[in-house]
């Protein structure tokens, strides 16, 4: 049985590690398209992680209609979550990218309920639904950007693939109990590489690789390699350690550090009514906690 601070630990590691996505995908999508990048982040893991797959005997299942579940956490979190997520991210601001994923906690344990059967509190409900009212001020009326409507379309994406993404993280701790973190954090991300390699191959023509500084490429480093696995294989240990709803919670703390993040290396401004509407967002999550 893991210890509480263990779990702890893992879980705010991975969520410091996500924190910085949002800035890292930022600085990526300059000169390479977003489709690019979210392909890059999942082919240079899967590229990472053949050997590791090769050399050990990684638990897996014995009958193909048990790949179900890694299939559908593979798709949903290296393929679903960083296309929109990239997308979106091109589109608005880092920050608001941020806040937008803050409503991760709420929609892992709406899922988590839903799979897994177990009633929410009035809390719980109450919470969300603070939450939501933050998100929806947000998104609707642009609190903290100015001239940019395309940002709507932006921040719809970042919604989707938060969706896409807690999808996975829910199939993915599930499975992560059988198989363990790593096995299902490799088998995810091979899957993934297998299916976007196709759609590499015909982009690579029309891509301009003359173009890409060092930063831009450190980034996508950074992506593929904390992000789509060390993140991954902490972030479902905790939640399969731990409970997903409980766990899940602690990604509340995850805009902070892109906020921070995005003031310092984007010269994002940090006004007042993002301030307001991120301080109605994450006291709505915590006010959802178990």
């Amino acid at each position: 049985m893991a210890s509480q601070t263990a779990i702890a630990v893992a879980a705010a590691f991975a969520v410091v590690v996500w924190g910085a996505s949002p800035v890292a995908t930022k600085i990526a999508v300059t000169h390479l398209s977003a489709l690019m990048v979210a392909i890059l982040r999942t082919l240079g893991a899967a590229a990472l992680l053949l050997p590791i797959a090769c050399a050990r005997r990684l638990p897996q299942p014995s009958r193909a209609g048990e790949w179900g579940p890694l299939v559908v956490s593979g798709l949903c979190g290296f393929v679903g979550f960083p296309t929109f997520f990239t997308y979106g991210v091109q589109l608005t601001t880092a920050s608001h990218a941020a806040l937008i994923l803050a409503l991760a906690p709420v929609s892992t344990g709406v899922i988590a309920a839903v799979l897994e059967r177990h009633p929410v509190s009035a809390r719980w409900v109450a919470g969300a639904a603070i939450a939501l009212a933050g998100e929806g001020a947000l998104v609707l009326f642009r609190l903290g950007l100015r001239g940019a409507p395309e940002s709507v379309v932006g921040d719809a994406l970042v919604l989707c693939g938060l969706l896409c993404g807690t999808a996975g993280y829910v199939v993915g701790a599930r499975a992560a109990r059988v198989y363990g973190s790593l096995s299902t954090t490799v088998w995810g991300i091979l899957l993934s590489g297998a299916a976007v390699l196709p759609v590499f191959a015909l982009l690579t023509p029309h891509t301009r690789w003359a173009a890409v500084t060092l930063g831009e490429w450190v980034s996508v480093g950074y992506l593929a390699v904390m992000v789509s696995i060390v993140g991954y294989v902490a972030w479902y240990w905790a939640l399969a350690s731990g409970g997903i709803a409980r766990v899940g919670l602690a990604q509340f703390a995850q805009p902070i550090v892109t906020v921070a993040l995005a003031l310092v290396m984007l010269r994002e401004p940090v006004t007042v009514p993002l301030v307001t509407a991120g301080a109605c967002i994450l006291t709505g999550i915590y006010l959802a906690r178990d």
